[in-house]
């Protein structure tokens, strides 16, 4: 399939499924800190740049926060934004200015993976067993999975108990008690600044 579009994909079996507005062209992962997360709507010139971020062939699709101490096939609930002043304000800045200078370079349509997280270390985005093969780091990957765990412990946690949540209505008070000494502590003595979130 040549680059361009938009295409119409059809897939036919027992079922059949429409894919409209599909575009064909260059694919890029934007992964990092902070500094890939950082909005087009605080980069310099923004203000000139926005209102002209008309550009139907750049999607972004950002990859939503979940903490996994396996690698995840699914993403939850996201969709790719074509690229408008409206949307644009929220891309990444990084991948903005990359995705614009490469479509107007190449000519074809250009789609951003943002999968970033501020604070993360890079073995976080390496393949466990990779590091796992590497006796100089199994101290680094044995804290990693540690602090995985206590993280993944209070997010739950705090899910369960949040204001609003139908189930912590039907929790009794001493396992509001009991989960918050045992894993808060945990937690922050574990996890001072940033939680390992992989």
């Amino acid at each position: 399939m040549p680059p361009g579009g938009p295409y119409t994909l059809v897939l036919q079996g027992k079922k059949t499924i429409v894919f409209k507005d599909v575009l064909f062209g260059e694919v890029w992962v934007a992964s990092e800190q902070s500094n890939m997360t950082y909005a087009l709507s605080g980069a310099t010139g923004a203000a000139e740049e926005i209102p002209k971020a008309n550009y139907d062939e750049i999607r972004s699709f950002t990859v939503p926060k979940k903490i996994a101490v396996t690698p995840q096939e699914e993403t939850g609930p996201a969709a790719w934004e074509i690229c408008s002043p409206d949307t644009a304000k929220r891309f990444s800045a990084v991948a903005y200015f990359f995705a614009r200078d490469l479509h107007r370079a190449l000519g074809v349509p250009v789609g951003i993976v943002l999968s970033a997280w501020p604070g993360t270390a890079g073995e976080e985005w390496t393949d466990p067993e990779s590091l796992r093969r590497e006796p100089v780091l199994q101290p680094l990957v044995e804290r990693s999975d540690a602090s995985a765990e206590i993280a993944l412990e209070f997010d739950d946690f705090e899910l369960l108990f949040a204001p609003g949540d139908a189930r912590g209505a039907y929790a009794p008070s001493d396992n509001v008690s009991e989960l918050t000494a045992r894993v808060k502590p945990r937690a922050c003595d574990a996890l001072p600044e940033n939680p390992f979130r992989i």
